[in-house]
């Protein structure tokens, strides 16, 4: 028996033709209170298991942006014809600004990043990238909006609206021929920081305070980077890594050390090591932690106590599937999981206190699920499944008893 979650919606974002079945849920973001949910459909052939089969992203394939109300209801929507769709998808906390980003075309291959204002209106619509873009992030006061793939692309608002050409942050050059990827960004609350983190294991951080991107640190011997959180004043940050270890950077001394300033190791409670780290969560007071990694066919959640010199793991707990993502409230009190791998294969969406390592509830999805984003203010938490559906649960710390 496992409390039931509270959930309050589930729906299949609309489209004409409605395609069947649904596209992917890849992203969700969510409003500080909780009050709009953005997210996107997305499209990717994963292979011969890929339950859609081969050929479905097409440039003529329909995909579009939604913006959904805390009872369900689609606010705005904004469709298109291209490639994949979207991958990526953030808010400002009140929902003023959000912003899109993904495939847009394959011929030529051209990733895009999109910046709605709250009626849905496009402000910004640029293609221009030459290959998908993975991330993108906007800052609490819809000052910068950073996105990543080939590069990182910088849009900064001023009085007059924002820039429709982008900063760029070229990449150093890769290793053993191939070309590196941004995989990971997060930014403090003003848009004066960036942290990003790339395929190849390299984290750089810049700051963009006096408009421009300057760099601050640089370090190259991480192994992948899969998520970086960082806390709301910018003083530190979190990696999540292909050696399943969560790194710790404190900002103040990465220009000089150009390092971490300390690592801890993701395991079980019977002392597994995760394979890879996924995801991390970070609370904006930067004193704790949440990462997820890989054990096998399952999964591990660890509660990291932040300290200046050393990380201290509160507690850690098993998932049933591989985990995808996690997050946390501001406040750090409330903690989201979303697992599951391969595609075809079932995914839930777990919720935890940090009092315990037992869930609050969990619920099942139809197939594995990528993101779920708990509100900063704990009252509400969105999520998507590759199953095509955006589900809505609210108060999260809610529970009646289910199966």
């Amino acid at each position: 028996m496992s409390n039931a979650a509270p959930l309050v919606w589930k729906a299949i974002p609309p489209q004409t033709p409605q395609p069947s079945p649904p596209y992917y849920i890849n992203t969700v973001a969510i409003t500080a209170n909780g009050e709009r949910v953005f997210t996107g459909t997305f499209s990717h052939t994963y292979g011969a298991s890929d339950v859609r089969g081969p050929g479905v992203s097409t440039p003529t394939t329909q995909f579009g942006a939604y913006c959904y109300s805390a009872t369900g209801s689609v606010l705005w929507q904004d469709n298109w014809f291209g490639y994949e769709g979207v991958y990526w998808a953030a808010t400002t906390p009140g929902g003023d600004w959000s912003a899109f980003c993904g495939w847009y075309s394959a011929n030529p291959y051209n990733g895009f990043v999109f910046i709605y204002d709250q009626a849905g209106n496009r402000n910004v619509s640029w293609t221009g990238s030459p290959s998908r873009v993975s991330i993108v992030q906007i800052s609490s006061n819809a000052v910068t909006c950073a996105a990543g793939g080939d590069a990182v692309y910088i849009f900064r608002r001023t009085a007059s609206g924002w820039g429709s050409d982008p900063l760029v942050i070229d990449l150093p050059a890769g290793t053993g021929g191939k070309a590196d990827s941004v995989q990971a960004l997060a930014m403090d609350a003003t848009g004066a920081l960036i942290a990003f983190g790339t395929y190849q294991g390299r984290i750089m951080l810049y700051s963009i305070a006096n408009g421009l991107p300057a760099l601050i640190g640089n370090y190259a011997g991480a192994l992948s980077v899969h998520s970086i959180g960082m806390n709301a004043a910018g003083t530190c940050f979190v990696a999540g890594t292909g050696s399943g270890q969560v790194l710790y950077f404190s900002v103040s001394s990465f220009a000089s050390s150009n390092a971490p300033t300390w690592s801890a190791t993701l395991s079980n409670a019977g002392g597994t090591q995760a394979a890879s780290v996924y995801g991390v969560a970070i609370n904006a007071a930067g004193t704790v932690a949440s990462a997820v990694g890989n054990i096998a066919s399952a999964g591990v959640l660890g509660l990291l106590q932040l300290g200046a010199t050393a990380g201290t793991w509160t507690w850690t707990a098993d998932t049933e599937h591989n985990p995808n993502s996690t997050s946390m409230s501001s406040d750090g009190t409330l903690i989201s999981v979303a697992d599951g791998h391969p595609d075809g294969t079932p995914g839930a969406f777990y919720a935890y206190t940090s009092a315990a390592n037992t869930p609050l509830w969990i619920q099942a999805s139809g197939n594995m699920s990528w993101p779920m984003q708990i509100s900063s203010s704990g009252n509400a938490a969105a999520a998507g499944s590759d199953d095509g559906h955006v589900y809505y649960f609210s108060p999260v710390t809610a529970t009646g008893q289910g199966c």
